[in-house]
């Protein structure tokens, strides 16, 4: 009788021992899922924002050729008032959407950017981490 309570006591502080090892290494896998999500989510605005400055960048140096061609046509007498109108209305566009006038990146990661990554996968399985390492 003795013998059996021993070896229970035993039993179960052996199955408490692999449940609290399988929950560590739980929430260790849920965290390194974390940082993997975030991660791809950092390396998406990444992409997103060098995107954005290439585009930029391509405006800016379009609106500058017809800057030059325009000069060049004006020398030669040419009528190019419509052309200086959309000028100005380029410059203030640029000037509008350049993407250094906002803020710069960080290392943040918010809900909002994860959804944009992808509305199906990364944001669920980010609410299902968070609800998992949150504390109750």
């Amino acid at each position: 009788m003795i013998m059996d309570a021993a070896y229970e006591i035993e039993r179960q502080a052996a199955v408490e021992q692999r449940k609290k090892e399988y929950e560590n290494a739980e929430a260790r896998r849920r965290r390194e899922r974390f940082e993997q999500l975030k991660e791809v989510t950092r390396e998406r605005k990444l992409g997103v924002g060098m995107e954005r400055w290439e585009i930029f960048q391509r405006k800016r140096a379009f609106v500058e050729a017809v800057k030059v061609e325009a000069a060049r046509r004006r020398e030669q007498a040419e009528d190019t008032s419509e052309t200086d109108i959309w000028i100005r209305w380029a410059e203030d566009y640029l000037a509008r959407q350049n993407p250094m006038t906002e803020a710069l990146p960080t290392t943040e990661v918010t809900e909002e950017d994860l959804r944009e990554v992808d509305q199906h996968f990364y944001y669920s399985e980010y609410r299902k981490l968070k609800r998992k390492l949150s504390p109750d």
